[in-house]
């Protein structure tokens, strides 16, 4: 292998603790306007020089007057300073841009439009690697900060760059340790952040030294310019030496590699390995490391699923079956899924096919009552709902009231009317309630270790020292609501994590303590394929190649 440059001394003084994303209105970013004439201003023309008249990027409305090359311009005289009489050009032929004002092509709109995405996801990972916030929620506020700027091809490509970075974190930050003969963890937060879009640009995404240099420089932040010839460089030499770069030899220590490799840390491969061994495990991160599918489940109350999916090509999407989930599609585009009118007409929701087919095997009946013990945003809640044709009734119940909020806009947006949100702990309806209910679904709070893939950023945000914290929260869950199934009815227990000591441990312990319940083994026929040999629900995402789901269905005597 060739020698390779050295960077480390030209990145010692990137430990810079200057704060660089300071919270400043939109009107604040540098200005690029478009080209006007030369005048005997000298005002102006020096304001020109000092580059006040950088670009901005802007939401799509009409220019204003003085945003315009004007189509004539103004001649000196002899003895004079200027005459009011025009030279008239031929006519001027302006270019309209969709979202960015100072474009004056399609191609600069472009350049412009990638330049913002890079800059706002240098922001965003900027704030995760500071706050270690959750990365969906911090992808919707950027987008909601920077609304005038982003149209839907933009927070696409806003959300898969930050998605994508943080999915290959571990593997990316070993690529530039690599390269700069430096610890990347030990680099100043932004500095890092900037190291790691560049290396996804040229590593993952392609692009050419040029372009991933030009998209660089545009995203640093002017505070720390002085590393920006520093990053062409390491840019330059990345695209040369991208392919040669020694990756850790499994033989020599499997868990390390399959780590690094697969971008993973280091526990979760072990304790894996340890459950499923090395090629489910292989497997496992190779799913997670897929972007997922967008799913939508057709609401039966207001449509049928033949004419959401037509309604959605027509509106340029493109859609396709679920594998296994007959109530569910995939969906494929650019567009804006929730600008659409059958979204607002409440004609489907998003969620899991995992999430759908664990719904869907719960088996809600029209006559039953149903608790929805966690009902968060409710999407279950709205799956029961349509399942049971609007009949029955479904008690929701959550601890945080925001998400019931969400519920009450969801419900009322797509037409369910069986939906009841109540306070199960307030003693007297918990009273009411006990003893009276047919199913109690509980899908407790869990690691989320299955759904890694739609989540990347959980693997580095969960503390391995929580299992015991969240197991004890999963069976104090159990206890309680396992007082409002009456006699017959079904106690259904489900998470989204692949581990378990908090899947069928917590089963087992439950059985151990309350002999008034046993597990349930009649599943429907669709449902064999999931059901593994302890009789668990189980989907695995290396049998199934679908996000991980847990369940059990446990009976009253």
């Amino acid at each position: 292998m060739k020698s390779k440059k050295n960077f480390s001394k030209s990145s010692k003084s990137s430990d810079s603790k200057s704060s660089v994303y300071k919270k400043t209105n939109k009107s604040e970013w540098p200005v690029r306007s478009p080209k006007t004439s030369k005048t005997s201003d000298s005002k102006s023309s020096n304001r020109s020089k000092s580059g006040n008249n950088k670009w901005r990027a802007k939401s799509s409305t009409s220019p204003r007057s003085d945003e315009v090359r004007p189509p004539f311009r103004e001649r000196k005289t002899e003895g004079s300073a200027k005459s009011t009489r025009p030279i008239r050009r031929g006519r001027v032929s302006f270019y309209t841009p969709k979202t960015f004002k100072g474009a004056h092509s399609k191609d600069e709109e472009t350049q412009l439009a990638e330049g913002t995405v890079q800059r706002i996801a240098l922001e965003i990972l900027n704030t995760f690697e500071e706050t270690h916030d959750r990365l969906d929620h911090l992808i919707q506020q950027a987008i909601h900060k920077n609304i005038k700027l982003l149209e839907a091809r933009e927070k696409g490509n806003l959300s898969k760059t930050v998605l994508n970075i943080i999915r290959w974190k571990l593997k990316i930050d070993y690529i530039i340790s690599k390269s700069l003969k430096r610890d990347a963890e030990s680099l100043d937060t932004t500095l890092k952040s900037s190291y790691r879009l560049a290396t996804f640009n040229v590593v993952w995404m392609n692009k050419s030294a040029e372009k991933s240099i030009s998209l660089s420089d545009f995203a640093i932040p002017k505070e720390f310019g002085r590393h920006k010839e520093t990053i062409r460089d390491f840019i330059k030499f990345l695209n040369k030496a991208k392919k040669d770069i020694p990756y850790p030899n499994p033989k020599k220590n499997l868990v390390n590699a399959l780590s690094i490799t697969y971008s993973h840390p280091v526990w979760l491969v072990e304790k894996w390995i340890a459950i499923y061994g090395e090629e489910a495990v292989t497997k496992l991160c190779e799913f997670n490391n897929t972007e997922p599918a967008l799913t939508l489940r057709f609401n039966s109350i207001k449509a049928t699923k033949k004419d959401v999916m037509a309604n959605l090509e027509r509106d340029g999407f493109q859609v396709s079956e679920c594998r296994h989930a007959e109530n569910g599609f995939n969906v494929l585009g650019q567009g804006e899924i929730f600008s659409t009118q059958s979204f607002k007409d409440g004609a489907f929701e998003i969620q899991d096919e995992s999430s759908l087919l664990f719904a869907a095997w719960c088996n809600p009946q029209p006559n039953h009552t149903v608790i929805d013990a966690c009902a968060g945003a409710g999407g279950k809640s709205l799956y029961f709902s349509a399942a049971m044709n609007n009949k029955g009734k479904i008690l929701a119940t959550d601890t945080n009231p925001r998400s019931l909020e969400k519920l009450r806009k969801r419900s009322t947006r797509s037409g369910s009317t069986n939906i009841e949100i109540v306070d199960l702990h307030a003693a007297e309806t918990a009273e009411h309630w006990t003893g009276k209910v047919d199913k109690v679904v509980i899908d407790a709070p869990c690691s989320g270790l299955g759904v890694l893939g739609r989540n990347p950023d959980i693997k580095w945000r969960f503390d391995p020292e929580s299992f015991s914290t969240l197991a004890a929260e999963q069976i104090t869950l159990l206890n309680y609501y396992a007082r409002f199934v009456k006699d017959g009815g079904e106690l259904i227990y489900g998470t989204c994590t692949l581990n378990p000591d908090e899947n069928e441990n917590i089963i087992r312990h439950f059985l151990a303590t309350d002999t008034r319940f046993r597990m349930s083994a009649d599943h429907h026929g669709k449902f064999i394929p999931f059901i593994d040999s302890n009789g668990f629900f189980y989907i695995k995402p290396f049998e199934h190649k679908l996000s991980g789901f847990f369940g059990c269905k446990l009976i009253r005597k």
